[in-house]
């Protein structure tokens, strides 16, 4: 009896089920990965116009982003908390901070960059797996 056949169906069904477990994950890798690289470009974006603003006008009170809230699925809303209150220039200022880190990253976000958004202080983003929309509170 020859039992080579039977150790590479084994051997087969093995390696399919391992390479189904590798491409789940690796789904979910991906996703939380762009939202990660995104989040971070992001907050990097916001403090350096923020320390900009600081050293061109030094009447001004630092500023920080204290924090990040990310909400909703689509779009993807994050949502960036200051250590004080900011004025609308303040808000677009740091929009285009965000719009220059995101670039940065190699994400066309100045496409989507349009006078609305502009007026809002807001910066949107479209990806192939998600929506986002970058806003101050």
């Amino acid at each position: 009896m020859d039992d080579r056949a039977q150790i590479s169906v084994e051997l087969i069904l093995f390696l399919a089920i391992v390479l189904a477990i590798v491409l789940v994950f690796a789904t979910f890798i991906a996703d939380a990965n762009e939202k990660n690289i995104i989040e971070t470009s992001v907050k990097l974006g916001a403090d350096n116009a923020t320390s900009t603003m600081a050293l061109l006008d030094r009447s001004m009170q630092p500023l920080r982003v204290t924090s990040i809230d990310v909400t909703g699925s689509d779009p993807i809303v994050m949502t960036l908390h200051f250590s004080r209150p900011i004025d609308y220039n303040t808000q677009k200022y740091v929009a285009e901070g965000v719009v220059t880190s995101l670039i940065s990253q190699g994400y066309d976000a100045e496409s989507n960059y349009t006078d609305t958004n502009k007026l809002k202080g807001n910066v949107t983003l479209q990806k192939a797996r998600h929506n986002y929309l970058i806003e101050t509170a």
